[in-house]
């Protein structure tokens, strides 16, 4: 193998590429690590809940799925304080800027259904998957897409089965296929990424 000398403009221009290559691998790493714990938060407060109301173990259960933005919320900042570069890009502000309004969103909705009755889990759930979608278009990543798309249509499964409890376990169900299963696949790719690097 032969080496190639560079001029001052071209190390410069390698130099540049590594640490944008470095720092991209750091965000991506983060920024899927935030997504695997949204989803599984999500699977494991719709099996508590699911417990909880199986058993009648509380008559204020509903408010556990508060726990999931208390939960991941400040984890997402917290994961975002680990970004040493502190740099960030217009994709990364428009992702948080759309995740925030998501967790507003979802919030209020949980609130409005103890006054007024209507099938949050199957809104919530199609809301959640939008905001996959959304995300896995931003990063262009297609098993996020698919996982975005195929949350949105199982969501719709939630307005057939009968029953709170029964929906709360399918929901959990959901966030595997929609967000788990396409969180560890970008994991396993960015992985194979830094290995190749």
């Amino acid at each position: 193998m032969q080496e190639k000398r560079l001029n001052e403009a071209e190390s410069l221009e390698l130099i540049t590429a590594m640490i944008h290559n470095a720092r991209t691998n750091l965000r991506a790493r983060i920024n899927c690590t935030i997504l695997l714990v949204w989803g599984y938060t999500i699977t494991f407060i719709s099996l508590l809940l699911y417990i909880v109301k199986k058993y009648e173990l509380s008559s204020y259960s509903s408010l556990l799925w508060f726990l999931i933005p208390l939960i991941c919320y400040p984890t997402t900042k917290f994961l975002y304080s680990r970004d040493t570069t502190h740099i960030k890009s217009y994709l990364d502000k428009i992702i948080d800027y759309i995740s925030l309004l998501f967790i507003i969103i979802c919030s209020v909705m949980g609130l409005t259904v103890i006054w007024i009755y209507f099938p949050i889990l199957f809104i919530e759930g199609i809301l959640f998957n939008i905001w996959i979608l959304i995300i896995g278009i931003l990063i262009k990543y297609k098993v996020i897409i698919w996982g975005g798309i195929i949350g949105i249509i199982l969501s719709y499964s939630l307005l057939f089965v009968s029953g709170e409890i029964h929906q709360i376990l399918i929901f959990g169900l959901i966030s595997v296929f929609s967000i788990i299963i396409p969180g560890h696949f970008l994991k396993n790719s960015i992985s194979k990424n830094v290995q190749r690097a």
